[in-house]
């Protein structure tokens, strides 16, 4: 059986191995990862992006040296008070009311990504949004959807 952070003494422990052998990834999962990073598989699809996206992937490296921390990607797990919010992305108004943009959601860990989510998409506890925004959008929305 596949053993999982959450099986330990310490359940709020997120585990991420390295993995030379893309192989090994699956062993290393049963073993009780919870994500397996192979630095030779990452570097060879950032040399296919350089090729293939070569401005997506300078505006990312530009974002995420910017000295100034203007802008980043970060994550928002949404909170029972979330439903003070509104109920769908267009009812919570998160561009209007908090300067961001939701750029995924995902209803719980075991669904898929919604991308670029549609405004009639609904919100519930539990919920991860994908968002671009300042540290200090993100903390304000945290704040008021947790």
């Amino acid at each position: 059986p596949t053993r999982r952070s959450s099986d330990l003494i310490s359940p709020g422990v997120r585990i991420v191995a390295r993995c030379a052998e893309l192989t090994h990834v699956e062993k290393i999962r049963r073993s009780g990862a919870d994500a397996v990073v192979s630095p030779n598989f990452i570097g060879g699809m950032r040399l296919v992006s350089e090729l293939m996206r070569p401005a997506v992937v300078r505006f990312l490296d530009d974002m995420l040296r910017d000295r100034r921390g203007t802008f980043r990607i970060e994550e928002i797990r949404l909170g029972d008070r979330v439903t003070e919010l509104g109920g769908t992305l267009r009812e919570a108004k998160i561009r209007e009311r908090f300067g961001m943009t939701v750029l995924a959601v995902r209803a719980s860990d075991n669904q898929s990504w919604v991308y670029n989510p549609d405004a009639r998409e609904k919100l519930g506890p539990g919920m991860t949004l994908v968002v671009l925004g300042s540290a200090e959008q993100v903390a304000e929305l945290r704040s008021a959807a947790e």
